[in-house]
């Protein structure tokens, strides 16, 4: 009981002060991602789908090692898949790292399958020999390497590739940033991560990660009511982010409203772009400054 006291007391010691904060500054208990950037009813079930679709023979290989285990520890290895089930239940993939986070989850569920495994081959086998081993590891490992997806070699050059073309773009912006908006102006941005870090701007996060009005509008309104109220506010620059992929432009939540309303202002001119190209889409940053004193991009 004392040494279940101590545990608590030291969470509390250690992560008190950061759920305080946030109660007190954000309004919310838990970061904004919970309330407004995780869930969204567009994808549904989706990641679901993924997930159940990587997880059903292993499930189903796992039920005859429930169903013969005498006691409760079965629980621990099959519960997490349905909890973390229930948790994608309406996430936004952005969110959910499309489905990364699945591995402490997943791993549990082989050692029940492997067990299942070897139930089954043994009512038919009928001995635990050296021929019921060899033969319980060539099922079973014909099975992972048959039903576990692999990444082919586009993928790997995908997310080895990518991410360093990312960055390169980002720091250009930031260098852009850095030599025409002065100190301490507002720039609205979607993608709030390395290009905020590099400048001493005022960021606006329009992804509601860490924008504290957002998280308290009503969801089906949400991004229209930021985009109407952004613009009130005449900030120095906003920036779209867009990803092209087969000539479609797919833009964020906020930045999908923000594009309409800005063709129709005439407060603001779009400065310049910056795309990084890769072999099946495009990432584009657009520019938008309020300032008299920068030139439009050149068509």
């Amino acid at each position: 009981m004392a040494r279940g006291v101590s545990f608590f007391l030291t969470l509390v010691l250690f992560y008190g002060p950061y759920f305080l904060w946030r109660l007190t500054y954000f309004g919310f208990l838990f970061p904004n991602s919970v309330y407004c950037k995780g869930l969204s009813n567009v994808f549904s079930l989706a990641l679901d789908r993924n997930y159940l679709k990587l997880i059903w023979p292993f499930a189903l290989l796992a039920l005859p090692a429930c169903n013969k285990s005498e006691g409760k520890r079965h629980y621990f290895l099959w519960l997490p898949s349905i909890f973390y089930l229930i948790m994608l239940v309406n996430s936004d993939p952005i969110v959910a790292f499309d489905n990364r986070l699945f591995l402490p989850a997943f791993a549990l569920l082989l050692p029940l399958a492997s067990q299942g495994i070897s139930i089954l081959l043994y009512v038919f086998w009928q001995k635990r020999d050296f021929a019921f081993n060899m033969l319980f590891y060539l099922v079973y490992f014909t099975i992972v390497l048959f039903f576990i997806p692999r990444m082919s070699l586009v993928d790997y050059r995908y997310f080895s590739q990518n991410p360093i073309r990312g960055e390169q773009l980002r720091i250009q912006v930031v260098d852009w940033l850095n030599s025409h908006i002065p100190n301490g102006a507002s720039v609205v941005l979607a993608d709030c991560g390395l290009i905020p870090y590099l400048s001493h701007l005022n960021f606006i996060d329009s992804y509601c990660l860490n924008n504290l009005s957002m998280a308290h509008y009503p969801e089906k309104r949400r991004y229209e009511l930021f985009c109407n109220n952004i613009l009130h506010k005449k900030p120095a620059v906003i920036i779209l982010t867009s990803l092209i992929e087969q000539g479609k432009v797919i833009y964020t939540p906020s930045d999908v409203c923000l594009k309409k309303l800005l063709h129709k202002q005439n407060n603001y001119t779009l400065s310049q772009i910056y795309m990084a190209n890769n072999p099946d889409s495009i990432y584009r940053y657009e520019i938008y400054t309020n300032s008299a004193d920068i030139l439009p991009i050149r068509q």
